[in-house]
Parts: C-alpha cells; structure tokens; sequence
C-alpha cells in the first residue's frame, strides 16, 4: 500500500485517539486478508512511525492462540535499510518502506 494507511489515520483529524483507533481497524482487516506466508508492503510518507508502532503493538497483543507466536515478523522497519543480494538498497524513496510477513 502507498498511503492508504496515512490516509486512515489522518482521517482521525486532530483527534489522535480516534486516529489510532482508525489505523488499528485497518490493520485488524488487513492481518485478517493476509494469508499465513504472506507479505505486505506499505509505502508511508506521513505517519510511517505511527504504522510502525501499531504493528508492533498488534504483534505483541495479538499472538495466535495455539502457539503464542507473534503473527507478524517485520522484514525492514522504520528507519532500516533493507539490501537485496544483488546490493541494491531501498533509501532513495520519498518515504518510509515498511514490510512485514505474516508468520505461518
């Protein structure tokens, strides 16, 4: 996603309560769309560390019941830079690239 989230939580205005709670909903319904294995990507320019935050809250309250396991791994977090194999980085972006793995 590229901005969608920053959308979301804006959407709460000066009222950053409501903010969270906006952010939260939306990641509840994408952690329930996600397969087990899957990836998601998000591109934030505004609020990447408000994202990033409420994913590790969501990880950390959130564990599957049968394992107590996170449900989610983060792949490159606010502020990482993440290098392929072949060298290439992803710090020339007009924002924040976060990426996380749903755990299987």
């Amino acid at each position: 996603e590229k901005g969608t989230l920053d959308a979301i939580y804006l959407s709460g205005g000066k009222n950053k309560t409501l903010a969270a709670q906006n952010l939260q909903l939306a990641l509840t319904e994408l952690s329930r769309c996600v397969r087990k294995g899957g990836i998601w990507i998000s591109v934030a320019g505004v609020v990447d560390k408000e994202i990033y935050n409420a994913m590790n809250a969501m990880t950390m309250t959130n564990p599957p019941q049968d394992d107590k396991q996170s449900m989610w791994t983060c792949l490159v977090g606010h502020g990482s830079i993440h290098t392929t194999d072949d060298g290439y980085t992803s710090n020339n972006i007009d924002g924040s690239l976060l990426v996380w793995k749903k755990n299987e």
